[in-house]
């Protein structure tokens, strides 16, 4: 876990150990989170994709219902 802040959409990690941390996982600085880096965010891709499942099923179930 790498510890930061962010201002001006700039990120800025607190310690030095945060700061070799995301020099290896961003090496060119320009930070993109997704499910692979961020455990927070591959949780949210989960809830958000079984709560578009549950309405999708309910839609397709109410569409196969016409003839």
């Amino acid at each position: 876990m790498i510890h930061a802040k962010i201002k001006n959409g700039e990120v800025f990690p607190l310690l030095d150990e945060d700061r070799r941390e995301f020099e290896k996982i961003f090496p060119d600085g320009n930070v993109v989170l997704n499910s692979d880096n961020c455990p927070e965010v591959a949780e949210a891709i989960e809830k958000f994709s079984a709560e578009a499942l549950i309405e999708r099923k309910d839609l397709y179930r109410r569409l196969g219902n016409f003839d």
